[in-house]
């Protein structure tokens, strides 16, 4: 049942069988925003179900095959269950040699309708894998908590006020190089203009580990509809921007946005309208060509 390895697959492979993403969770960074998901498709075996990880990101994602499933099993259900839960729990393994399949809090998790969760998996047990992982788990929950009571679904300014407690932490340093100094001071000048980042103040939570209804109001807020349509623009506006930036240090483009949304619309999964292109989101936010 258990399989973990590791897969290439152009983007025109992976729409060669029927498949349906079960689940997304994502990250939204400015400057690195990435897209989870867990789902099934056709093995290209007759009866045979192949349980699949992938990790979008515009730099160029990796994709696992984490097992297999028999079509026809009276406990399909509980399989599938069975093999997340242990892909979940793995932190590293001879496949997943980067990383787990939760780094850190996600910023917000999509679900599948209810006819999906009867059939395959429940919001219950998406919530259980997820908030069972060490990442999650280890996270400094007074600063999670802080920041989602304080920004809600503005991650930008989140993201602004936490590179100004981090500059601000690096300052700090004894042994802190005139290099390493002039390029804080940089960063504090070229990011001087941003809300998020004028709005930090020292002390402003109290570090502590995760308590009993910490993952319960997390979920609650990160998962309603009104929350994941902020992000949804916000993590596509990040990728476009992102690969702006990328092309005019770089000159090169490896996973834009336009593969990410069409292989989610193919496995029935579609988290953005048709008509939104990398160039309709880049002239929105003012970008050139």
């Amino acid at each position: 049942m258990y399989s973990i390895y590791k897969v290439s697959r152009t983007p025109q492979e992976w729409q060669k069988e029927n498949g349906l993403v079960l689940f997304t969770w994502s990250i939204i960074n400015p400057n690195g925003p990435t897209l989870s998901c867990v789902g099934i498709r056709n093995s290209g075996s007759p009866g045979q179900i192949e349980v699949f990880y992938r990790w979008l990101h515009f730099l160029g994602g990796e994709s696992f095959v984490l097992g297999y499933l028999t079509e026809k099993s009276e406990n399909v259900k509980a399989e599938l269950l069975e093999i997340l839960q242990y892909a979940f729990s793995q932190e590293t393994s001879r496949a997943m040699q980067r990383f787990p399949l939760v780094t850190c809090v996600p910023s917000f998790v999509t679900l599948q309708d209810e006819t999906i969760q009867q059939q395959w998996i429940t919001h219950t047990d998406i919530k259980s894998l997820i908030e069972k992982s060490r990442a999650f788990q280890e996270a400094d929950w007074g600063r999670e908590i802080f920041y989602l009571k304080k920004y809600g679904d503005k991650f930008f300014d989140r993201a602004a006020e936490e590179t100004r407690a981090a500059l601000e932490l690096a300052a700090l340093d004894p042994q802190l190089t005139e290099e390493s100094r002039q390029f804080l001071e940089m960063t504090r000048i070229a990011r001087g203009h941003l809300a998020g980042f004028n709005n930090w103040e020292p002390n402003q939570f109290e570090s502590r580990a995760l308590q009993e209804n910490d993952a319960a109001e997390w979920w609650s807020v990160i998962t309603t509809d009104e929350f994941i349509a902020q992000c949804l623009v916000q993590i596509a506006n990040a990728w476009v921007g992102a690969i702006y930036q990328l092309n005019h240090t770089f000159n090169e483009t490896i996973e834009p946005f336009e593969i990410v949304k069409e292989f989610l619309q193919f496995n029935h999964c579609p988290l953005w309208p048709e008509d939104w292109t990398s160039e309709v989101l880049g002239n929105g936010m003012g970008l050139s060509k």
